[in-house]
C-alpha cells in the first residue's frame, strides 16, 4: 500500500507546569493572518494607552479607577482574541485563574513572537532546501 504524509506545520508549546500545551500550525495561512491581526491590534492598543498617559499629567482617584476599568476591558478583549486564535482556554492554561493585566499578556506575546520567529525561520530553511536549484531535476539558471 502506498502512503502519503504531508507536514502540516503543527507546533506544540507547553504553557504551564501541569503539562498543558497550546498548538497551532505555522503553515496555516488563516492562523498566520490571525496572528498578524492580533499583534497589530495589541500594538494599536499600546500606542493609544501611551499617548493617553503622556497627555494626562494630573489624575483624580475617579480617573485612575476609570483607567483601571478601561485596561481591564482591554485585557479581557485581548484574552478573547488569544483564545480565539490559539484555542479555547488558552488564557486559562497560560495565566491560570487570574484576569491577567497588560504586562502579563505582553510577556506572553513577547514569548510567542519569539517562537513564531523561530518556526518561520525553520520553515524558510526547509523550503529553501527542498526547492533549491541544487535539487534533483532542477534546471540551472
Amino acid at each position: 500500500m502506498e502512503k502519503l504524509r504531508v507536514d502540516n506545520g503543527l507546533k506544540k508549546i507547553e504553557v504551564n507546569d501541569r503539562g498543558d500545551f497550546i498548538e497551532f500550525s505555522v503553515k496555516d495561512n488563516k492562523f498566520i493572518e490571525g496572528f498578524g491581526e492580533l499583534v497589530t491590534w495589541m500594538e494599536g492598543v499600546l500606542r493609544n494607552q501611551k499617548q493617553q498617559t503622556t497627555e494626562e499629567t494630573e489624575k483624580t482617584i475617579e480617573m485612575i479607577l476609570d483607567d483601571i476599568k478601561g485596561k481591564s476591558e482591554i485585557c479581557k478583549e485581548a484574552c478573547c482574541r488569544i483564545d480565539k486564535l490559539f484555542g479555547s482556554d488558552t488564557c486559562k492554561k497560560v495565566f491560570g485563574n487570574i484576569e491577567p493585566d497588560e504586562y502579563v499578556i505582553g510577556e506572553f506575546m513577547d514569548q510567542i513572537v519569539d517562537f513564531m520567529d523561530k518556526f518561520q525561520k525553520e520553515r524558510q530553511e526547509s523550503i529553501g532546501s527542498k526547492y533549491s536549484n541544487e535539487r534533483k531535476g532542477a534546471n540551472s539558471i
